[in-house]
C-alpha cells in the first residue's frame, strides 16, 4: 500500500450529550501525524477563503463536514479547542481575517480565550462567534 494511502489518526465524536463521555476521541501525537498541525479540511477550504476573504475555524471534524454540505465551505478545524501558532500560520498564508467558531461548552469557552489572547503575542487577527445556545456548529449546519 502506498504511504498517502494509509491512515495515521483516528478520530471520533460523541453524537449524543453524555457529560460522563468525552465529545471527541482523537489519535495521540505520532512521528505521522501531530494535531497542533493539522488543519483539518484546509485543502476543500482554500478555494472558499480566498474568494471570502475569511476562514472560520471550528473544533471538529464534523463540525467541517456539517458546514460544508451546507454550502459553508471556507470551514476548517482543530482536532481539539487548542489553536496553535502553526495553525494560525498556515490560515495566514490564505487570509488574515480568521473566525473562530468553537463549541459553547466551557473547553469552547476557554479555548477561545486563548487564542484571543494569544493571537495578539502573534500577530493575527482573530475574531470569535461562540455557537448560540450550547449547540456546536455541527448542530447549526445540520438546520440549514
Amino acid at each position: 500500500m502506498r504511504p498517502e494511502r494509509q491512515s495515521n489518526r483516528f478520530t471520533a465524536r460523541l453524537l449524543e450529550d453524555n457529560p460522563e463521555a468525552p465529545k471527541y476521541i482523537n489519535t495521540p501525537a505520532t512521528p505521522l501525524y501531530d494535531k497542533s498541525r493539522h488543519v483539518f479540511g484546509l485543502h476543500l477550504a482554500k478555494e472558499a477563503i480566498r474568494k471570502t476573504k475569511f476562514v472560520v475555524v471550528a473544533e471538529g471534524n464534523l463540525d467541517v463536514i456539517a458546514s460544508h454540505q451546507a454550502g459553508v465551505r471556507q470551514v476548517v478545524a482543530t482536532a481539539g479547542t487548542a489553536l496553535t501558532e502553526p495553525h494560525l500560520k498556515a490560515l495566514s498564508r490564505l487570509t488574515g481575517d480568521i473566525r473562530l467558531c468553537f463549541d459553547a461548552d466551557k473547553a469552547g469557552i476557554a479555548a477561545t480565550e486563548r487564542a484571543i489572547l494569544s493571537q495578539r503575542k502573534w500577530a493575527y487577527h482573530c475574531r470569535s462567534s461562540l455557537s448560540r445556545a450550547g449547540k456546536t456548529p455541527m448542530n447549526l449546519s445540520s438546520r440549514m
